[in-house]
């Protein structure tokens, strides 16, 4: 059942979900916007310069009233949400890439949220993973100085068009590698929009061998590149929260000393057990934890 706005009539929500060679998964992801119980919906599907047999076909039989298919030149996952976003109708933004899933009342939830909360900008849900992972995504509650020391929003989260045409969309230049969505909170934050999170597993993000992100976190310059170019973007808003910001900037440096020191430990104990092939599988298994948590 829909949710009304104040004046009684239901705001129109546009998913749009950039696609380039996603055959695999589009079928599913769009299924998955399709089924929303929320029904005053549209969904835009970005093809962003598809190569793929079976993904063009998939495109081709795609017929729905409330489907378009927005074809653009090859670019990027942050220019094919903003070209699809600029030819949206609805008032309310939800991104979804053409892998992740959500579930069937996310949207109707986070609409709500923003029909009644003026004040709020981003509404985002709890999420788990699926694919080479699974179980849930252990993002920690939102605050400020966290956001600041690292993104905690992901790109499937509700936000009102007037806002995007407010701030310019995503930075297509500065961030093709990557990191244009937690530019593009930050730039909400900084006009002092509030973010809400609903408490429940709404949203099933994809992890797969190797994505844009892991690319991009896998190279410590591009790395360190982005985030300075993060940092000068927002400077009033790091200086505002300057305190928040180091107390956490302090608490994940800690952390990472604290898993540093338990994985040299396994290690150290992993020498010490050669010649005992049980206990070295034991701890094997315990430093592949290990690492995966030192990771995050």
């Amino acid at each position: 059942m829909d949710k009304s706005s104040t004046t009684g009539a239901p705001e129109l929500v546009s998913i749009v979900i950039p696609c380039h060679n996603d055959g695999d998964f589009l079928s599913a992801s769009l299924d998955s916007a399709l089924q929303q119980t929320y029904r005053h919906k549209e969904v835009i599907v970005v093809d962003d310069a598809s190569d793929d047999p079976r993904t063009l076909r998939l495109l081709k039989r795609i017929e729905h009233p409330d489907v378009r298919i927005l074809h653009v030149d090859k670019r990027h996952p942050g220019a094919a949400r903003n070209a699809g976003i600029q030819s949206a109708r609805g008032c309310y933004i939800l991104p979804l890439d053409a892998d992740d899933l959500i579930e069937p009342t996310y949207v109707e939830k986070a609409a709500c949220v923003l029909m009644s909360r003026p004040d709020v900008g981003i509404v985002y849900c709890k999420a788990v993973f699926i694919g080479k992972k699974t179980g849930p995504w252990e993002l920690p509650p939102f605050n400020i100085g966290d956001m600041l020391a690292n993104n905690l929003i992901f790109v499937t989260a509700l936000f009102r068009k007037s806002d995007w045409c407010a701030v310019g969309g995503f930075r297509e230049r500065q961030f093709r590698l990557g990191l244009e969505d937690y530019d593009f909170w930050l730039a909400l934050l900084g006009r002092g929009r509030q973010v809400h999170q609903i408490q429940e597993s709404l949203f099933r993000y994809r992890v797969k061998a190797s994505s844009r992100t892991t690319r991009l976190y896998s190279n410590l310059e591009d790395m360190i590149e982005a985030h300075e170019q993060l940092y000068q973007n927002h400077r009033h808003l790091y200086e505002q929260h300057s305190g928040d910001y180091i107390k956490s900037l302090r608490k994940l440096l800690l952390v990472e000393m604290d898993a540093r020191m338990r994985l040299q430990e396994i290690v150290d104990a992993n020498r010490r057990s050669r010649g005992m092939p049980q206990i070295r599988s034991i701890i094997g298994r315990l430093v592949g934890a290990a690492r995966e948590s030192a990771g995050k």
